[in-house]
């Protein structure tokens, strides 16, 4: 019995969700300086700075693993605990990613503006 074959076009992506998806990845090394500075501020109560900031590293997983969800054209109601997972491990890579990017960052601007290392 022959079936026909039906002729899948492969999917090309989305740029602006993968731009987009890439500036996610770094908006946490620009939030974090922020969210440290603010618990230096605070002096004895840093963790009311530290548990927003991580917040906002999972809330930016939470956003990135959605638009990845959109960008392969998935159901993201079918995979609603994928996407939370993928949110707290996101915001795990963050620690680890956000204070080498940032201190990349700042030493580059002191670099270049002849400011001297941090």
């Amino acid at each position: 019995m022959n079936h026909p074959v039906k002729q899948v076009q492969p999917y090309r992506g989305n740029r602006g969700i993968a731009v987009f998806r890439i500036c996610l990845w770094l908006l946490p090394a620009f939030v974090l300086p922020f969210g440290a500075s603010l618990g230096l501020w605070l002096e004895e109560l840093w963790f009311i700075a530290i548990i927003p900031t991580f917040a906002a590293f999972v809330a930016i997983g939470y956003l990135d693993m959605r638009l990845k969800f959109q960008q392969e054209q998935g159901d993201p109601t079918l995979k609603k605990q994928n996407i939370w997972s993928w949110a707290i491990v996101f915001g795990l890579f963050q620690v680890i990613i956000a204070p080498a990017l940032a201190f990349t960052v700042i030493s580059g601007i002191c670099t270049v503006t002849g400011l001297g290392y941090p």
